[in-house]
């Protein structure tokens, strides 16, 4: 028999909440008139308010550790939105999605920051066309397509003019700390000869790939065979280190070309780093 007053009485147990519609925005602004617009729009859609920063405030909260995915960059009042967006790229990781909006009407300026990986909005802006507009982005950012592929991996690079000034110490320290923060890190050693990188990571019968005249060919190169020449060290960090009998520089040349291979795959990695490069000095007597 169905038992009414139990039912009533039970529980039940509420269905996880699912956030619908844009979430993890930030918007660095720089006049109260955008910021009003802004964030009417997330309150009428009912998504989760943005983070707000006045520009002036500078932007140095930006870090890996972030958790908004789409940064909104007003260059209102700049004079040049494309220079200013480029100061601006290399403060934040590539996988964030940014839209820059700014008064410059030029298409120049759209194919600039096109090719940089950033959305461009003219203002002033609609605000259904632009809830519309964030709505696209955070798909985008979902499915790994949009402009935000245009956006390449960092480089940082460490140099050491001589040997044992602690190069590798840095680059192996700096690395490791950067892959336990979630960063995917390819670690470049271009220490070709007694390289004692591999030490300083803790990686034992480690041996560094070896080409020669018989290696595959860079034109000849794809995805799977670049892959094959990284190292897995731990978790979101990987090493490249090459050596063999071939000269120095096209050693170099192969290595650099390799990176240059990884770089135009952002959904790949998120930082690249060139280290350990010793220069040797040859004295005239």
């Amino acid at each position: 028999m169905f038992d009414l007053s139990k039912a009533l009485s039970t529980k039940t147990k509420s269905a996880p909440k699912t956030i619908k519609g844009v979430s993890g925005c930030t918007l660095v602004y720089q006049s109260q008139e955008c910021l009003d617009l802004v964030t009417e729009i997330f309150r009428f859609e009912g998504w989760s308010d943005p983070t707000c920063l006045k520009s002036s405030q500078g932007i140095g909260k930006f870090s890996e550790q972030q958790t908004s995915q789409i940064v909104l960059l007003e260059l209102n009042e700049s004079k040049n939105v494309v220079e200013d967006a480029k100061a601006f790229a290399s403060k934040l990781p590539t996988h964030k999605g940014v839209v820059v909006i700014g008064k410059e009407d030029a298409i120049s300026t759209l194919r600039s920051l096109k090719e940089m990986g950033f959305y461009y909005v003219f203002w002033p802006v609609n605000k259904q066309e632009f809830a519309d507009f964030l709505t696209h982005v955070n798909k985008n950012l979902k499915t790994f397509s949009g402009v935000s592929q245009q956006r390449k991996a960092k480089r940082v690079a460490i140099v050491g003019a001589k040997g044992g000034t602690g190069t590798s110490f840095i680059t192996a320290e700096l690395s490791s700390l950067l892959s336990t923060q979630g960063t995917d890190t390819i670690l470049v050693d271009h220490q070709y000869t007694d390289s004692n990188i591999d030490v300083m990571m803790g990686l034992k019968e480690f041996k560094p790939k070896a080409i020669d005249e018989f290696t595959a060919p860079l034109h000849e190169m794809d995805e799977e065979g670049a892959l094959s020449y990284l190292h897995p060290a731990r978790k979101n960090l990987r090493l490249l280190s090459i050596d063999g009998n071939m000269s120095q520089t096209d050693i170099l040349n192969y290595n650099q070309t390799l990176c240059e291979y990884w770089l135009e795959i952002p959904t790949l990695l998120l930082k690249i780093f060139q280290a350990a490069l010793t220069l040797k000095w040859k004295r005239n007597c």
